[in-house]
C-alpha cells in the first residue's frame, strides 16, 4: 500500500454539522484532484487494512452516528497511531489532519508532517478546511512541504489559506 489517503483524525468531539461543512467546503473547492482524505472511524488495524483508495470520504459528509475513537488522544499518540498501527495501509504515514478543540472554535484543521525516518513530528500548521482534499492529494505525491506552508501561514495570521 502506498499511503494514498491522508487521515482526518478527530481528537475532540466535533459536531457532525461542523465536520460535514468542512468536508463539503473541501469537495467544492477541490474540483481537479481525486478525493484523498478519509475521516477515520476506527483505530483497529484489521479494519484499516480493509480500506482502499475508494474509501476516501468523497461524498462530503460523515454519517450521523459517527463517533471518533481518537477523542482525547494527544498529538504524540496520534503520530504513533499513524506511524505504527496504520503503517503499510492506505493511510499516509507522513502526514495527518487533526480536528481538535480549536477546530470546534474556528473550523481550522491542524496539519501534521511526520519525518519519514524518525517518525516524529517534523512540522505543524493550521489550515482552512477548503484545502483538505487538495492538500492531501499534494502531500501524497510529495508536491507540498508543510514547512513551506507554515512560513506562508505566518504571513496570514498563522493559518494556511493557499
Amino acid at each position: 500500500m502506498g499511503g494514498d489517503l491522508v487521515a482526518v483524525i478527530c481528537t475532540a468531539e466535533i459536531p457532525i454539522p461542523t465536520l460535514n461543512a468542512m468536508l463539503t467546503a473541501s469537495k467544492n473547492y477541490n474540483t481537479e484532484a481525486p478525493p484523498s482524505v478519509i475521516v477515520l472511524n476506527t483505530d483497529q488495524r484489521d479494519r484499516l487494512l480493509q480500506f482502499d483508495c475508494d474509501s476516501a470520504t468523497s461524498d462530503g459528509h460523515v454519517d450521523d452516528g459517527f463517533v471518533s475513537p481518537f477523542v482525547g488522544m494527544t498529538l504524540p499518540e496520534v503520530v504513533r497511531f499513524v506511524t505504527e498501527t496504520a503503517r503499510d495501509t492506505v493511510i499516509n504515514p507522513y502526514s495527518v489532519f487533526i480536528a481538535d478543540e480549536r477546530t470546534v472554535a474556528d473550523q481550522t484543521v491542524l496539519v501534521v508532517g511526520i519525518h519519514d525516518e524518525t517518525r516524529e513530528i517534523e512540522a505543524t500548521v493550521r489550515m482552512v478546511p477548503e484545502l483538505l482534499d487538495l492538500l492531501a492529494a499534494n502531500l501524497v505525491i510529495a508536491n507540498t512541504d508543510i514547512t513551506e506552508m507554515k512560513l506562508n501561514a505566518e504571513e496570514t495570521g498563522g493559518v494556511y489559506r493557499h
